[in-house]
This record gives C-alpha cells, structure tokens and sequence, in this order.
C-alpha cells in the first residue's frame, strides 16, 4: 500500500481510472453533481477546455482515489466528497490553502467530518442544509397543463433580472451567460400576457437522473401556483423520456420547498453548501 497524499492535480479521466468507484455511487450517498462535471469534463477536446481543475486525495503507487475537490477557475464555486473521510479533511484543508473556493456543494458527511477533523469551522461564513429531492416518472402528484417553453434570446433581458432578484433573495452570486444557456435548451419559463412569471433551469444530466435547479417566481405573480406548474411542466415532460428528476434545495427555503412537495418530491438525503473566508 502505497503512502497518502494530501492533494494531487489529476485530469478527469485520469481520476476515473483510478477512483473509488464509490465515489459515485447512487445519490445522496454518490455526488451527483461532481460524478456529471467529471464526466464532461473527461471528453472535453483541446477545442473545448473546461475552467476547472480537479484534485483528487488517496494513495499513490497505483492506490485509488478516495476523494476529489474541483473548482472553477471562474468562479471559486468547488465541489467536493470523499469515501475516505480522513483523506476528505486532508484535502479540503489543502484545498482551502493552495485553491481556496467561495463555496463548495459536498456530500453532507464528507464536509462535517472535514470541518471537525481539520478544525476548519473558523472559516465557515455560511453553511447550508441542502435537501436532496427526487421524483420519479409516475410519481407526479399534479397535472401538467403543458403552458410552458423555452426561454428565447428574446428573453435574456427577462433573465438577467431573474438572476440578480435570486441572488438578493437567496444571498448568493450565481451567475449564468443566459445567451450560451437559452442557446443550450436549458432555460423554462413560464408567462402571462407576454410576460415570463417563473423561471427554473435543467442542470445535470446522467441517465436515468435529471436534475433541476434555480427555480423562481417574479415576485408580482407569487401565490399563484406559477411555480408550481412549471416545475410540475419540465418534470411531466423528463418523464417522457424516463428521467428521474432530482434536486437540491436550501432547507430553510420553505417557498421552493412547498412547491416540491406540491409537485410530489420526495426528500432522500442532504447535501450541503458551504461559504468559505478567503485565506488571510
């Protein structure tokens, strides 16, 4: 058995090869989001390069990779979970040091154990519940009336003013190029009399799993179901094509979280998002 590492620079389908295919087991256990970034980014060309970097913790000499931190070289959002709870907080505390994050979406063990072990909790700003919803084709508990569609380039001043009432409502800086994503086919909207109501995004994709994200109401047309029905809309039709539809919502976000359980998810674990001070 080859000796730990704290942290080692690894190309996406470097770590694949060698990972603890544990790592990316069946979600909340598994890290849904982190499994589908490596993936994409393991087919990425020279044409089409990623911002992201990832570090993987494990043993060397031909050991398995046991944890992994990737983080946008953009953004300073980071993703990170570990099987190996002790090689997890050696690398979120490298990480902090040598690529530290804004924030990291972790499994929720993997980051407890490493805030304890490592004593990190003095670099907390903020930390969330975040909880772990699915819906399974079958299971939706409203009746899609179908009045929905894709967001157009028409829409991408409707969409600017989407992102920035979340981030003042949610105390975040999400941020989206809306032109690439309405080009993408991933943006719902919702409308009134020309006027887009509520919006929500479709994020990662890994069969059978489909995930969705961002979901919001102008605030003039809440109370009236607009939500609702356009979450209740995209999940009728990923059900078409025999998506499980999953997401992960603050669980202080009673609104969204009344929506979804309208709609007929159901919670199945938690996940976390975690704020971190810049190193002094």
């Amino acid at each position: 058995m080859g000796t730990s590492i704290a942290a080692v620079s690894v190309e996406a389908a470097q770590f694949l090869d060698r990972m603890d295919p544990a790592l990316f087991g069946d979600p909340p256990a598994g890290h849904f989001w982190l499994e589908h970034l490596v993936r994409v980014l393991s087919e990425s060309t020279p044409e089409r390069r990623y911002p992201w970097r990832l570090f993987a913790g494990g043993q060397q000499e031909g050991g398995p990779y046991t944890a992994l931190y990737a983080i946008s070289l953009e953004t300073g959002y980071a993703l990170f979970h570990a099987t190996d709870l002790d090689t997890g907080a050696r690398l979120l505390s490298w990480a902090l040091d040598h690529q530290p994050p804004s924030k990291v979406l972790s499994t929720y063990h993997a980051m407890q154990y490493a805030l304890e072990a490592g004593q990190l909790q003095t670099r907390v700003t903020r930390d969330h519940r975040e909880l772990f919803l699915s819906l399974a084709p079958g299971e939706l508990a409203i009746e899609p009336d179908w009045e929905y569609r894709l967001a157009t380039e028409a829409d991408v001043p409707r969409l600017a003013q989407y992102n920035q009432l979340y981030n003042q409502e949610r105390q975040t800086n999400w941020t989206r190029d809306w032109r690439q994503s309405v080009a993408q086919g991933i943006v719902y909207v919702r409308e009134r009399a020309g006027e887009i109501t509520s919006c929500l995004m479709r994020g990662a994709v890994l069969t059978p799993r489909v995930s969705l994200g961002g979901t919001f109401t102008f605030p003039q047309y809440r109370g009236q179901g607009e939500a609702t029905m356009l979450v209740a809309n995209v999940c009728a039709e990923m059900a078409l094509f025999g998506y499980e539809v999953c997401l992960i919502s603050d669980d202080d976000n009673l609104p969204a979280l009344r929506v979804y359980a309208k709609v007929g998810f159901t919670p199945k674990g938690l996940y976390r998002t975690t704020y971190f001070r810049p190193p002094s």
